[in-house]
């Protein structure tokens, strides 16, 4: 999504430290359940190919391996967090930290929706 690209460079240019806080497993299983319609879409991509390709200015890549993010989110001091999960927005802003959710055209959700 370009916005939240763009908005993520505002962030790394304000002095912020960006991180990709993934429920994904680090060992990459997941690709084995990518739908085959999609293959090339970004949802898809291993994290570190998403961010190479879009040369995102990460301090970090957190893998939380099926678990919520939202420990590891208090862990880092997150002051906002952006998701397409409505269980992780949920519990981000369980423990006050501010969300956006994000642009999920594969799976029909809206960031107007609300949560």
């Amino acid at each position: 999504n370009e916005e939240n690209i763009s908005e993520m460079m505002g962030y790394k240019k304000a002095g912020y430290k960006i991180y990709i806080v993934t429920s994904r497993n680090e060992t990459g299983e997941y690709r084995e359940i990518l739908p085959r319609e999609h293959p090339d879409h970004p949802r898809f991509m291993a994290v570190e190919e998403f961010v190479s390709k879009y040369n995102l200015p990460v301090s970090g890549i957190i893998f939380t391996n099926g678990s919520l993010k939202a420990a590891k989110l208090k862990e880092l001091n997150s002051e906002i967090h952006y998701d397409d999960d409505d269980e992780e927005i949920i519990a981000a802003k369980h423990i006050g930290i501010s969300t956006k959710k994000v642009l999920t055209p594969l799976w029909g959700t809206t960031p107007d929706e609300e949560i």
